[in-house]
């Protein structure tokens, strides 16, 4: 495949350190943007996500946000 090469690359993996730390926040990204099953009010599911979010890296808040909208979900 040459420098200039036309073909689509993969979404980039997770950053490999506190993989778990991720997927929570990936979680809570969902339910909040999604609505939450449980039922939970909107402040409650927002303020699960931003303290989960507080414990990331830029790194894997850029990852989680990616993942979000790419798969539909508001920035």
């Amino acid at each position: 495949m040459g420098l200039f090469s036309n073909k689509k690359t993969p979404s980039p993996d997770p950053p490999p350190l506190r993989r778990n730390l991720v997927r929570n926040l990936l979680k809570l990204g969902m339910t909040w943007y999604g609505g939450d099953p449980d039922g939970d009010d909107f402040e409650a599911n927002r303020d699960r996500y931003y303290r989960a979010r507080a414990k990331c890296t830029k790194a894997e808040i850029d990852y989680v946000e990616d993942a979000l909208e790419r798969h539909g979900y508001p920035p």
